[in-house]
């Protein structure tokens, strides 16, 4: 079958090493769990022109005070000390649940950021990471993506490019595909597959193959829009 076919080519880690691969953690791709897209270690390298992200939510506090008023303004959470009965049963506000980073040079936290969310919360079982921008005043949703946020590397445009681990569910195991997405005209877009569990997907034809079967998972599980 070709997606049996196609799962067996292959993604894998980022390393210092080697930029164009992207980090595989080792949970076995049979395993159904909650957080099954956690990375088991986190990393924090960064060089010149990439940075290695692993979120664990480890955080007691928040590292800028604006970040919690940014979760209120997006209405993702319940906020203890400013409660609003509209929003409970909503999970807490909480750098245990939520953490932030920028994908611009040209803006600010306030007026741009990503939002990678844990497994779990506000009952949802996969890791997100969602994407806004402020526009007319307002935070608007950019991107949504089902997984999590392995590496920024620096594009001249100012907009990094982000490597991006795509979770999903096939036949009733757990699938991820690595890839690269690029900002052009408003959104990030899939431009590049470059792994899946099974290693890295190294030659051109390979990489056509993949991205088409990744785009057609993509589009039938709403894994990114």
């Amino acid at each position: 079958m070709l997606e049996i076919i196609m799962l067996s080519i292959a993604i894998s880690a980022c390393s210092n090493e080697d930029t164009s691969k992207t980090k595989v953690d080792d949970t076995p791709n049979t395993a159904i769990s909650k957080d099954i897209t956690a990375p088991k270690t986190a990393t924090a390298n960064s060089s010149e022109n990439k940075v290695e992200i692993s979120s664990t939510f480890e955080n007691k506090t928040f590292q800028d005070s604006i970040e919690m008023a940014l979760l209120n303004e997006i209405n993702i959470c319940y906020d203890t000390l400013h409660p609003d009965e509209r929003k409970k049963g909503m999970s807490l506000c909480s750098p245990e649940n939520f953490a932030f980073y920028t994908y611009s040079d040209k803006i600010s936290l306030e007026n741009g950021f990503l939002l990678q969310v844990k497994a779990g919360v506000n009952d949802y079982p996969i890791r997100r990471l969602l994407f806004f921008i402020r526009e007319n005043g307002r935070l608007v949703s950019m991107n949504n993506v089902q997984g999590y946020l392995v590496e920024k590397r620096h594009n001249p445009s100012g907009f990094d490019d982000l490597v991006v681990s795509l979770v999903d569910n096939l036949d009733g195991t757990y699938q991820r595909y690595d890839v690269l997405l690029q900002y052009q005209e408003g959104k990030y877009h899939l431009v590049e597959a470059l792994a899946d569990l099974y290693g890295p997907i190294e030659t051109p034809e390979m990489k056509k193959n993949a991205k088409a079967f990744f785009e057609e998972r993509i589009r039938k599980n709403k894994l990114m829009f």
